[in-house]
C-alpha cells in the first residue's frame, strides 16, 4: 500500500514537471551527465544537437559533448556546474545570453541548486532555467523609449530656458524704455539660466561706426573686460567685425584652441584660461543695426547648443529695445532742442489740448504776458484762467478787441487764427495788445485728430501805443493843413485867372501860378491819403461801388498819366480788342487811385527811357476776374523786401533818398484791392524791373 503511495506520489510529481514552464534537469554532480529533466528541458537542450543527432535521447549524456555547439554556452555553463558541485553553493544568474549557430540570441534565468546525499557531499545539481527574453525585449524597448523621452525632456527644458529668459527681457521692456536697465535684466536672465563668465550689451553708434557699452555682467571681477569693451569701432575685434554686416552670430567654440586666446589677448581682451566658449549675436531690427549681443563661457559650446539658440532668440526683443529707445532719445533730444528755442524766443508760445482746453505748456515769454507763473499756468483751463476774471472792455484805443481766451476758443473750435489782434488784461489797470495765431497740431493717424492747439502771442502793445499817437498826429494835421491848403489853392486859381487876363503878361507869375495849383493838389492828395489810412483804422474806410465800364477806366488812367508824366506808357490787351467794353462791379475813383499809384511808381522808379506797360488779361479760364498788371524795366525791388512793401509807412533802406514819399501808397492799394474782394502782389528781381498785379472779381460788393 505504500508503494502503491510513493509511486503514485512520484507519478504527480512527474506530471507536474512535464507541465512547468521552467526548464528543469539533473545532473550527476560527479561527471556532468544528465540524469533526469523534464519536456522542456529537452526540447531545448535538443535544439543544440546537429541536425543529424536531432531525435536522439540526451539522457545520459554528459555536458562535455556540447563543446562548440552553444556559444559561450559551454565553458561559462559547465564552469558554473563544476563550481556548484565543488563548493555546494548554489548558483544564480539573470538574462543569460545564448545564441545556437548564430542564430538570434535567447536570454535566461538560470538556477544551479546543489543536493546533497547523507556523507554532505554534492551528488546532484539540480539546474533550473526559464527564458526571458521576451522581457528584456521589453524592457530594452522601454530604456529606449525612455531615452527618447529624455532626450525630448532636455529639449524641453532648453526650450523652457529660452521661453524664460525672452519673458523676462519682454517683461523689462514693458515695464521700462531704459535700455540699460533692460541690458542688465537680459544680462541677468542669461547668467541665471547658463554659466557665464560675462554677458555684454553694445548700442551701435552708425555715425562713428562703433559700439558702445551699455551693460555687463560678470560672475566675477572682470572690471578689465569692462574697461576694453567699453568703446569698439566696428573693425576693431576679430570676432565682432562680421556682425554690422550679417545677420548671423559668431560663435567660438574653444577660445583656448588654435591660437584664438593670444589673439584676443593682443587685441587688449583682459581673458584667462578659464575663458572657453563666445557667441555673438548681432542686433538687427527693420534692417537697422541696432548693436551687439555677447557672452563668454567657462565651457565649450556647440552651434546649435542651448546657449546660442537662447542669445538668438532674445536678441530680436533685445533689437526692438533698443530700436525704441533709440527714437526715444531721439524724439526726447529734439523735444529738448525745441523746448530750448521757444525757452529764448521774445513771442508768448503757449500749447492746449484740444481735447480739455487746459495749458500744456507755456514759454517764459508766454507766462510774462498772461502775468502768470509757469505752475499756475500749467495744466489750467482757458477759460478759468485768473486774467478771466477782470473785466474786458469791448474796444482799445477806439477800435473792437477780443480778449485772448475768446480768441482760443476760437482756435479750439477748429478756427485758423493768423495775426488776430487780441488783449490781455493783466490786472484791472493795465492790458497787453497781442497779435495771436494758431496751429493745430494732429496725430499721426490716417485721420489725423487734432489732439492739440499751439498758440503765439506777440505782445505789439508799444507799437499799438505808437501808432495811436502817429494816426491821432495825422488826424490833427490833416484837418490843421486843410484849411490853409484850401486858402491857398483858392488864391493860386485867382492868381492864375489874373495872369491869363490880356491885360497881364508875365510869363514868370503864369508859371508860379500853374506850380502852386500843381504842389498844393500834390499835397491835397497826400493829406487825403493820410485820412484814409485814418478812416481805415477807425473801420470808416468805405467803397461806393457802381457797374462801370473798367476797360474805360484803365484807358482813361493811362492817357492822363502820358499826357502828364510825357513818359511812353503801352497798353496791352489778352482777351480783348481795342473798343471792348468790361463791366463790373467797383469804386472807380479807388480804382483809378490804384492804377495811379501804380503807374506812378513805375515812372518813379525807372529811368526816362525804360518802358512801362500795363496790361489787362481777361481769358476764358479768367471769366470770372480781370488781371491787371504793370511792369517797368527800373530799379526793382530787393527780395528780402517784397513781403514789407504793402506795409503801411513802409520804405526800402536802401532807396535813394531823393525819391519822395511816405511808403502809404502801396498800403492803401492793397486795402482798396482787397475790399473789393481782389488780391494784389508785386514780382521782382533787384536791377532788373517789377510787375505790379492785382486781380479784381468782375461782380464785387455793391
Amino acid at each position: 500500500m505504500g508503494n502503491d503511495i510513493a509511486i503514485q506520489k512520484y507519478s504527480h510529481a512527474h506530471i507536474m514537471l512535464e507541465h512547468m514552464p521552467v526548464r528543469v534537469g539533473l545532473y550527476d554532480a560527479h561527471n556532468l551527465c544528465l540524469l533526469d529533466a523534464n519536456a522542456q528541458y529537452l526540447q531545448t537542450m535538443g535544439s543544440y544537437l546537429e541536425p543529424e543527432q536531432q531525435g536522439e535521447s540526451i539522457i545520459g549524456r554528459s555536458l562535455t559533448e556540447w563543446e562548440g555547439r552553444m556559444e559561450g554556452f559551454e565553458t561559462n555553463f559547465i564552469s558554473a556546474l563544476r563550481q556548484v558541485a565543488a563548493t555546494g553553493i548554489a548558483y544564480h544568474s539573470e538574462r543569460k545570453a545564448f545564441s545556437v549557430n548564430g542564430e538570434e540570441t535567447t536570454y535566461w534565468d538560470i538556477s544551479i541548486d546543489p543536493i546533497c546525499e547523507d556523507n554532505e557531499q554534492v551528488s546532484y545539481l539540480l539546474v533550473t532555467a526559464s527564458e526571458v527574453t521576451r522581457q528584456v525585449q521589453a524592457q530594452r524597448q522601454a530604456e529606449q523609449q525612455q531615452a527618447v523621452l529624455s532626450e525630448a525632456n532636455q529639449e524641453l527644458q532648453a526650450e523652457y530656458k529660452w521661453l524664460e529668459i525672452i519673458e523676462t527681457i519682454a517683461r523689462s521692456i514693458r515695464q521700462s524704455l531704459d535700455i540699460s536697465f533692460v541690458g542688465e535684466v537680459a544680462a541677468d536672465a542669461i547668467s541665471t539660466h547658463f554659466s557665464t563668465l560675462a554677458v555684454c550689451l553694445h548700442m551701435a553708434d552708425t555715425t562713428t561706426r562703433s559700439l558702445h557699452l551699455l551693460s555687463l555682467y560678470t560672475s566675477r571681477n572682470y572690471r578689465e573686460l569692462a574697461d576694453a569693451l567699453r568703446y569698439m569701432p566696428y573693425e576693431r575685434l576679430m570676432f565682432t567685425r562680421s556682425l554690422p554686416y550679417e545677420d548671423k552670430p559668431v560663435i567660438i567654440s574653444d577660445i583656448q584652441k588654435d591660437g584664438t586666446l593670444a589673439a584676443l589677448r593682443q587685441q587688449g581682451l583682459p581673458l584667462d584660461e578659464n575663458t572657453r566658449g563666445f557667441v555673438g549675436v548681432p542686433l538687427w531690427f527693420n534692417d537697422q543695426f541696432e548693436g551687439t549681443l555677447t557672452a563668454f563661457f567657462d565651457y565649450t559650446i556647440e552651434a546649435n547648443g542651448p546657449e546660442v539658440q537662447a542669445l538668438k532668440a532674445s536678441s530680436t526683443h533685445i533689437a526692438s529695445a533698443l530700436s525704441q529707445a533709440r527714437l526715444h532719445a531721439a524724439v526726447e533730444h529734439e523735444r529738448a532742442y525745441l523746448h530750448t528755442l521757444l525757452e529764448q524766443l521774445p513771442e508768448g508760445v503757449m500749447i492746449i489740448n484740444a481735447i480739455t482746453g487746459s495749458i500744456i505748456y507755456a514759454n517764459p515769454a508766454a507766462t510774462q504776458l498772461l502775468g502768470t507763473p509757469h505752475a499756475k499756468l500749467k495744466d489750467t483751463l482757458v477759460h478759468r484762467h485768473p486774467a478771466a476774471r477782470y473785466p474786458y472792455p469791448s474796444r482799445f484805443y477806439g477800435h473792437p478787441i477780443t480778449p485772448w481766451n475768446f480768441a482760443v476758443v476760437r482756435a479750439l473750435a477748429g478756427e485758423q487764427l493768423n495775426c488776430e489782434e487780441t488783449l490781455i488784461m493783466q490786472s484791472e489797470e493795465h492790458a497787453v495788445v497781442a497779435l495771436m495765431s494758431s496751429a493745430q497740431l494732429r496725430t499721426h493717424s490716417v485721420q489725423g485728430i487734432v489732439q492739440e492747439i499751439a498758440i503765439v502771442f506777440q505782445d505789439v502793445t508799444i507799437q499799438k501805443s505808437l501808432e495811436q499817437h502817429k494816426n491821432e498826429f495825422f488826424s490833427v494835421i490833416n484837418h490843421e493843413l486843410r484849411t490853409p491848403l484850401t486858402i491857398i489853392q483858392g488864391y493860386a486859381e485867382m492868381l492864375q485867372l489874373h495872369v491869363l487876363q490880356e491885360e497881364v503878361r508875365n510869363p514868370f507869375l503864369n508859371t508860379a501860378a500853374t506850380n502852386i495849383m500843381e504842389q498844393s493838389e500834390q499835397l491835397n492828395h497826400l493829406i487825403e491819403d493820410m485820412l484814409n489810412i485814418s478812416r481805415i483804422e477807425h473801420a470808416q474806410f468805405t467803397m461806393q461801388y457802381a457797374r462801370h465800364d473798367l476797360l474805360a477806366t484803365v484807358m482813361r488812367v493811362v492817357e492822363s498819366q502820358i499826357v502828364t508824366s510825357k513818359r511812353p506808357i503801352e497798353l496791352v490787351f489778352e482777351g480783348l480788342e481795342l473798343g471792348d467794353t468790361l463791366m463790373a462791379t467797383f469804386d472807380e475813383e479807388r480804382i483809378v487811385q490804384v492804377l495811379h499809384n501804380l503807374i506812378n511808381n513805375a515812372i518813379k522808379y525807372s529811368a526816362p527811357d525804360d518802358k512801362i506797360w500795363v496790361e489787362v488779361h481777361y481769358t476764358p479760364q479768367r471769366n470770372q476776374s480781370v488781371l491787371i498788371q504793370v511792369k517797368d524795366e527800373g530799379m526793382g525791388i530787393a527780395e528780402s523786401e517784397l513781403p514789407h512793401i504793402f506795409k503801411r509807412f513802409h520804405r526800402a533802406p536802401m532807396l535813394n533818398p531823393s525819391i519822395g514819399g511816405f511808403g502809404i501808397g502801396l498800403y492803401l492799394a492793397k486795402e482798396i484791392v482787397t475790399h473789393h474782394g481782389g488780391h494784389i502782389w508785386a514780382e521782382s528781381h533787384e536791377g532788373s524791373g517789377s510787375t505790379f498785379s492785382f486781380e479784381l472779381p468782375l461782380n464785387g460788393s455793391s
